[in-house]
């Protein structure tokens, strides 16, 4: 059965808030750690923190798409 919502309290929540959390902090530490090579090599502080940003997206997708897969697909 796919479940497309939980609860806060649920470990689905807690899992999420803990992503979450995990994804801001990394958006932070690429950001500030690649500022200066950043506007050195490519004239834009945002290089850097894009690039990440679209590693991440893709990393999203692909945990959405194979949490939407049921799991026992995988077993045959």
């Amino acid at each position: 059965m796919l479940h497309t919502t939980f609860a806060m309290g649920s470990l689905e929540g807690k899992i999420a808030v803990v992503l979450a959390f995990l994804l801001l902090a990394g958006f932070l530490f690429v950001y500030s750690a690649s500022l200066p090579i950043s506007v050195r090599l490519t004239g834009s502080p945002w290089a850097f923190l894009v690039r990440h940003s679209i590693g991440a997206a893709l990393g999203l997708l692909g945990l959405v798409v194979l949490w939407r897969v049921d799991y026992h697909v995988w077993a045959k």
